[in-house]
């Protein structure tokens, strides 16, 4: 196995070496969470999130994100096709894999795995601004011995302070739909990058 992860690996870092340099766009962010409740923000709750997405080839992209709270952890990875590109607006397809795991025993209901459709968009309304949206929906999400639904949401607003470098405010929030049982949802302050 590790002989077949290095030549994959080596491929891969050629097949990039060979691809000019302005092929490659970057959309990455990082964040630190707070739980957002009825009676406010809930400072117990918080933790560190990331993702990114990285254009390759045209209009296909990678797209990935991590988020550790005290209540949850979600990894998600997946393909996203840029369907509409516009000087101000991109909107993007696709789909993946991700895996919730709940820390909070109120929330063991949400634990499960499962392939996710995506859709994101990206808007720039003015030079320095960037407003940005994704939904994902999890039609067979696998949450122990039941067969559930999950969506997720996150919205983003950042603004450029230097040179692609600019600090970002978001809301996410995920809940299933049988159940409707969800975490809360959570609001970030971070730094995201673009090239």
């Amino acid at each position: 196995m590790k002989k077949f992860m290095v030549i994959f690996a080596v491929f891969c870092l050629m097949l990039l070496s060979s691809l000019p340099a302005d092929a490659f766009s970057f959309d990455l962010n990082a964040s630190y969470y707070l739980g957002l409740t009825s009676k406010g923000i809930d400072i117990n709750s918080g933790g560190f999130g990331a993702s990114g997405k990285a254009g390759i080839i045209g209009d296909l992209w990678v797209d990935g994100s991590f988020l550790s709270t005290k209540n949850q952890q979600l990894v998600s990875g997946g393909i996203l096709y840029r369907i509409v590109s516009e000087r101000d607006l991109d909107v993007l397809l696709g789909g993946g894999y991700l895996g919730l795991d709940p820390k909070d025993a109120d929330a063991s209901e949400l634990k499960g795995r499962g392939v996710y459709w995506r859709m994101a968009l990206k808007y720039l309304p003015v030079s320095n601004l960037v407003v940005s949206g994704e939904i994902s929906y999890v039609p067979f999400y696998k949450s122990g011995e039941e067969k559930e639904s999950l969506v997720l949401g996150k919205a983003a607003i950042s603004y450029e302070l230097y040179r692609n470098l600019g600090v970002q405010l978001s809301v996410k929030n995920h809940k299933t739909i049988k159940k409707e049982a969800s975490t809360g949802p959570l609001v970030g302050l971070g730094l995201a990058f673009r090239y």
